[in-house]
């Protein structure tokens, strides 16, 4: 069976708090997903319309993928 791409890469930073973009993607090859930088890019451009994750660029081409924790409700 596969896994929907963004529910894996949301596990993935679940896991660890954050990561950068290409650790990201290491850490999900290495679990046998073979996914694209670009596939990558679209999951996580998603996933931050969503309101799950949050992308910030780091450097000219290095990114900071971070879990948003959601707000308590009032």
């Amino acid at each position: 069976m596969k896994y929907p791409i963004l529910n894996l890469i949301h596990e993935k930073v679940k896991e660890k708090q954050n990561f950068t973009d290409v650790e990201l993607l290491g850490e999900i090859n290495k679990d046998g997903a073979d996914l694209t930088m670009r596939d990558l890019n679209k999951g996580l451009l998603n996933l931050e319309i969503m309101g799950l994750v949050q992308v910030t660029w780091m450097g000219k081409n290095k990114r900071r993928i971070e879990l948003v924790q959601p707000k308590e409700e009032r």
